[in-house]
């Protein structure tokens, strides 16, 4: 998919920036992308795997059941988390998923783009008529100790910068009053 066509089907992405990480491969689609499965394209049909159990209908509950079939759990928000991994499930306007993105260690998030290609962008990157609004966010624990410390890192950066733009707008507006 070229760069025009991924922001003609998604002009949020523009805005906030996306990168493309890796090029088309029809093996796996954004659903198991989310749960770290690059070996199977999942979904509720019975020509592709589905977690056993897990009732084959496309309605976010089915969904949210796949997931806890791998540890996910829900949780209030996509807020960067040292401790767990965080998946964002998007419905369209019928209440039906349409994708399922997985946020990375500083808080971007990483995205299969059906067939396509795998990108990191801002979780509002892909809001819209194609994929919807997150209807719901998922997390489990993070298992390897470099995931834990570099989330917790991201975590601490962001907390950080965002302190030094609180500084600097305070210093831009004593400034101006002066």
């Amino acid at each position: 998919m070229t760069p025009q066509a991924i922001e003609a089907a998604f002009p949020v992405l523009s805005r906030h920036g996306y990168r493309i990480t890796s090029r088309p491969s029809g093996q796996y689609n954004c659903y198991a992308w989310a749960a770290r499965d690059v070996l199977r394209w999942w979904e509720p049909h019975p020509a592709y795997f589905w977690p056993p159990g897990v009732p084959q209908t496309p309605t976010l509950a089915a969904f949210m059941q796949a997931y806890a079939s791998v540890g996910f759990v829900p949780c209030l928000d996509g807020a960067l988390d040292a401790h767990c991994e965080k998946i964002a499930i998007y419905i369209d306007r019928f209440g039906r998923p349409k994708h399922a993105a997985r946020q990375l260690r500083f808080g971007k998030w990483t995205s299969k783009l059906g067939r396509e290609d795998d990108i990191t962008h801002h979780l509002d990157g892909l809001t819209g008529r194609v994929y919807g609004q997150v209807a719901q966010f998922m997390k489990r624990p993070r298992t390897h100790p470099v995931d834990r410390l570099v989330a917790l890192l991201g975590t601490w950066w962001y907390r950080w910068t965002g302190a030094l733009a609180s500084l600097s707008q305070c210093s831009h507006a004593h400034a101006a009053v002066q």
